[in-house]
């Protein structure tokens, strides 16, 4: 579970491996030395993997695969408007894809199976100290019957002593006459 402070960071370095990703690509082929489109394309993949970034940690694990598809589809479309061919956009496409994957979408899963076990661990100790105070309770109430039956001995001790000294004093007295 990240602090708060730590989601700018941890988006920035999805960011930034994505750019990087990218740059492996962009850098073979012919477009790569024109500063313009490269810039275009670097911040485009920025706003890219920082809406993706976005999405996962707002976003359910069932809805944020078809947003993450949704934002790769116009990022491909956009890409095209910067003049790169379908396939060199596709190619990038594909390069952005695995790496959003690496990066946003595999950690926010990680992230949220994590929150999962969490709350069951929370949840079992909060069943474990339930059952502990109940335990506590049972505990008192057996040594409170153990006294009990301690009483029950020495009163029950105490009645066949009387009865013995009764029973020996009846018999004294009727021998005796």
């Amino acid at each position: 579970m990240a602090l708060p402070i730590l989601a700018p960071v941890l988006k920035d370095f999805a960011v930034d491996a994505a750019v990087k990703a990218g740059r492996a690509l962009w850098s073979q082929l012919p477009w790569g030395k024109d500063k313009a489109r490269v810039d275009a394309v670097e911040s485009r993949i920025r706003r890219l993997a920082a809406d993706a970034a976005d999405l996962a940690r707002n976003l359910s694990d069932e809805s944020y695969e078809a947003g993450i598809e949704r934002l790769l589809n116009q990022f491909q479309k956009d890409l095209g408007g910067f003049g790169l061919t379908a396939r060199e956009a596709e190619e990038l496409t594909e390069v952005e894809r695995d790496q959003i994957r690496a990066t946003i979408l595999e950690p926010a899963r990680e992230r949220r199976q994590t929150l999962r076990w969490l709350e069951e661990l929370e949840k079992r100790v909060k069943e474990s100290e339930s059952a502990i105070a109940g335990h506590g309770t049972t505990s008192e109430r057996l040594t409170s019957l153990e006294r009990q039956v301690t009483n029950l001995r020495i009163a029950l001790a105490v009645a066949l002593s009387l009865a013995t000294i009764a029973t020996l004093l009846s018999i004294l007295f009727f021998t005796r006459r």
